[in-house]
């Protein structure tokens, strides 16, 4: 299968079944299923990409096994996209049930069985690697998913009893933790495949809190790039940015001001305008503005569940009462290289998608069934099909050929 699955729960790391059934004992290298990492406080984060022990450790083995079977046929130009839910999933939960009735994401989202409309709005059971035109069974020859599920559905009373703060700061909490074994993940995965010659970038796509995941896992890994102490793990991180590639965020939970914070630690990594192109491990501008993440944040004005959760429900911390998926970046987003937000109720951002690129889009206000949805952003058909235009037509959705095509920027 194309699906190459991982299970997080705050600092421990799972290697779950083929299906994404949970197995919590020690890692089993036959069976490739079991604990891979657990990250106690302090520990680097990126493990150096001149380590020459090819299994040294349980993920190092998992990934090597993945990328053997998984990535066998991957082509140049197809995506590696790296998936991360929302709130309320919950990695425990058995995949033997139907989809509409999973609360496991490797069984509710991370999956290739599709359903009538009706029920994909109805139920929210939707199967991402195949709306993004991903195949099981093909070795990678048209893409390969990095499935990364993580516990985001942690208890009301148990969340008051053990940390006196609701469960959606609970899980937000959680995000900020899960954004660790993300790196580790992804840090792991680009040794091994910069090993074997492979060059793909890592696509991300994220909904709601999971956000918070990539936007923090972002923002520590330039920080480590920039200042790190060891100069393996800081040129590790510097390349890992470098093969990030396009991340687009459905519906973002991340709070606006720390969204800001992390674009603007990352664009502190940037070379300056006007300079060559340069290596120097000793210099915090390394990366060039045609390299490493390119931001497509979708989002509405108009997302109820945003307005209730993120924006009266979240951690209170001054400034951040607004979150990406309803007023985007802000200032920082209005004109630069790396980010675009894009609002699928604006008017002429939909006239101007139909027009330029045959793609219909459908927003909270278009759909009866969308009050309290904050799910059609991959619901609705129609919309994946901005999505996959975005990893697979890459030159005609470029962020510069969107810019130079006069895509209706914000409302």
């Amino acid at each position: 299968m194309s699906v190459i699955r991982f299970s997080a729960d705050r600092s421990r790391l799972y290697a779950p079944t083929e299906s994404g059934e949970f197995f919590g004992d020690l890692y089993l290298k036959r069976q490739r299923r079991g604990e891979l990492a657990d990250i106690a406080p302090d520990a680097p984060l990126i493990t150096p990409r001149s380590s020459s022990a090819r299994h040294r450790d349980f993920l190092a083995h998992y990934v090597a096994h993945s990328i053997d079977t998984q990535m066998g046929k991957l082509k140049a130009h197809q995506p590696i996209i790296v998936m991360i839910h929302g709130f309320l999933f919950d990695p425990y939960h058995t995949v033997n049930i139907h989809p509409w009735h999973a609360h496991n994401p490797h069984r509710r989202l991370f999956h290739f069985e599709d359903f009538a409309r009706q029920h994909r709005l109805e139920h929210k059971a939707v199967p991402w690697p195949k709306d993004m035109h991903l195949r099981p069974d093909d070795e990678g020859e048209n893409g390969v998913a990095l499935a990364f599920g993580w516990f985001s559905k942690p208890g009301l009373a148990s969340s008051l009893k053990k940390s006196f703060v609701n469960h959606y700061v609970q899980a937000y909490d959680y995000a900020t933790q899960t954004a660790e074994l993300l790196i580790r993940t992804l840090a792991e995965f680009d040794r091994q495949l910069t090993e074997k010659g492979v060059k793909n970038p890592f696509d991300i796509l994220t909904h709601s809190l999971g956000s918070r995941v990539t936007m923090r896992a972002i923002h520590e890994l330039s920080d480590i790039a920039r200042i790190a102490e060891d100069v393996k793990e800081r040129n590790a991180a510097r390349a890992l940015l470098k093969r990030l590639g396009r991340i687009v965020i459905l519906g973002g939970a991340e709070y606006v001001v720390d969204a800001q914070r992390a674009y603007r630690a990352l664009r502190t990594c940037e070379e300056p305008l006007g300079s060559e192109s340069f290596e120097d491990e000793f210099s915090p501008r390394f990366l060039g503005r045609d390299e490493g993440p390119q931001f497509y944040n979708v989002c509405t004005r108009e997302n109820d569940v945003l307005d209730l959760l993120g924006e009266n429900f979240g951690p209170r911390t001054f400034g951040n009462t607004n979150v990406i998926g309803h007023d985007g970046l802000g200032g920082e987003g209005r004109l630069n290289s790396r980010w675009r937000d894009i609002f699928l109720d604006h008017r002429k951002t939909k006239e101007w998608l139909r027009t330029k690129r045959d793609i219909t889009v459908l927003s909270e206000n278009d759909a009866f069934w969308a009050v309290w949805d904050h799910w059609f952003y991959y619901t609705a058909p129609e919309n994946n099909a901005l999505y996959r235009g975005i990893y697979r037509d890459r030159d005609r959705f470029s962020l510069k050929t969107l810019t130079a095509e006069k895509m209706p920027h914000r409302p």
